[in-house]
């Protein structure tokens, strides 16, 4: 049985998000893997960094006899990767905003954003680092899943805060960490 070790102990202070269109860029299989074309880094984020939750739903088999369950089933699992992005770009609105496109006008640019149906899949990775431990989550299938809640104010930075929602697919993980550690 482990014991108490603070060697153990891992902080995630500094990494980066890369994306890409799903099933098209290659998936990292090894840590010491390069992101090949077709991946985005998505910059800057606010200094909460990225939350990753790994959720079940369970549902309660109930007894006539009994108070309590007679047993439990899992009904769902689910995987998400939050964060805020700091930068507005082509890539990070196209992103926040499920889709869509950027051309060129005569004086800049003008973002389109998708059909209402349109779902927006991406592979991701979020890599970090705690000195000569490096860490990445690979997600190979996920949609931005909630709202983009952005709010234009004098005194704070436009932020894109992004949920990434894992997809599964048969005979696949729908998500995978790889580490030297």
């Amino acid at each position: 049985m482990p014991g108490k070790d603070s060697t153990q102990i891992r902080v995630g202070s500094n990494g980066s998000i890369n994306v890409g269109a799903a099933g098209v860029v290659t998936l990292p299989t090894d840590i010491n893997d390069s992101l090949t074309t077709g991946w985005t880094d998505l910059g800057y984020v606010d200094d909460k960094g990225v939350t990753l939750e790994e959720g079940l739903t369970i549902a309660d088999i109930g007894l006539w006899q009994s108070f309590y369950p007679g047993r439990k089933i899992v009904t769902a699992r689910m995987q998400t990767a939050k964060f805020v992005l700091a930068q507005w770009n082509k890539a990070n609105v196209t992103l926040a905003f499920g889709g869509g496109s950027v051309a060129t006008t005569s004086n800049g640019f003008i973002y389109h954003p998708p059909a209402p149906a349109n779902l927006d899949v991406r592979s991701a990775v979020v890599s970090w680092q705690d000195g000569t431990f490096n860490y990445e989550v690979v997600i190979p299938r996920a949609i931005v899943s909630d709202n983009v809640d952005t709010t234009l104010a004098r005194t704070d930075a436009a932020y894109l805060p992004i949920t990434l929602s894992t997809i599964g697919t048969d005979g696949s993980d729908p998500w995978y960490i790889l580490t030297n550690d």
